[in-house]
């Protein structure tokens, strides 16, 4: 055969090659979001290991339909639990945004979908985000008139709260520490006393109403303003390098 020959067959070769590949990964591609819409997790793990590069992976939970929205508002919507933990495990992003705002969280909660909700909460999904109307998750629901979503949101808010404002005055308590000085040995105790008491009451609080996670805010600022009120006029502590 001459060197024309060779080069057309292996031209030909090529082309096949790359209609297999083309093929085998539309073939992935449909069975990925066959599985989110039939809420197939045991499907949808295949269609990732069938990808195994982050690029391709990347590229199945980046499918967009014409309002912005991926897989996981899909399987949100479709109420397909285990679809979104494994969409999320995968990389995801729970609290993905619209072109107008809306979230996986906004969508689940517009059908009424309280076991998605449940579990893009626990995934991290954001109670406080807003759409384009200044509206959260809570507020879809209550437009609708769907009690039992209103109440998770409600219930889901005021421990997200609680967990930021724990979260911040352990942060808050330590810079003021580095720029004013330790606290005493004292101080000290009670503060991470009264923090971890708040941290191990959330663990209990499945049925905790809106009122005692406020409550309980208010019994942990009680704690720490004292503490706070040291830190912050007591004079700061002298730098090492600093002439005496």
């Amino acid at each position: 055969m001459d060197q024309d020959g060779e080069n057309k067959k292996e031209a030909i070769n090529s082309n096949d090659d790359s209609a297999n590949i083309e093929d085998l990964e539309l073939e992935n591609r449909n069975n990925f979001l066959n599985s989110v819409l039939t809420g197939d997790a045991e499907n949808l793990r295949r269609c990732f290991v069938n990808e195994p590069s982050h690029e391709k992976s990347n590229e199945l939970l980046n499918i967009h339909d014409d309002f912005g929205r991926n897989a996981v508002f899909a399987a949100a919507i479709l109420g397909h639990c285990e679809v979104i933990q494994e969409l999320v495990s995968q990389g995801a992003n729970v609290n993905e945004q619209t072109n107008r705002g809306y979230t996986p969280l906004h969508c689940a909660a517009a059908w009424g979908k309280l076991e998605s909700l449940k579990a893009l909460v626990s995934l991290g999904a954001n109670v406080q985000t807003i759409n384009f109307r200044d509206e959260k998750a809570q507020d879809i629901a209550k437009r609708y008139s769907i009690a039992n979503c209103v109440e998770f949101l409600d219930w889901a808010e005021g421990k997200m709260i609680l967990e930021l404002y724990i979260s911040n005055i352990q942060e808050t308590v330590t810079d003021l520490e580095k720029s004013q000085g330790k606290l005493s040995k004292q101080d000290r105790t009670a503060f991470t006393n009264a923090c971890r008491a708040k941290s191990e009451w959330l663990l209990t609080a499945q049925n905790a109403s809106i009122e005692e996670f406020e409550e309980q805010k208010k019994q942990l600022e009680m704690s720490v303003e004292p503490i706070i009120t040291k830190l912050t006029t007591q004079s700061p502590q002298p730098s090492k390098s600093s002439k005496t």
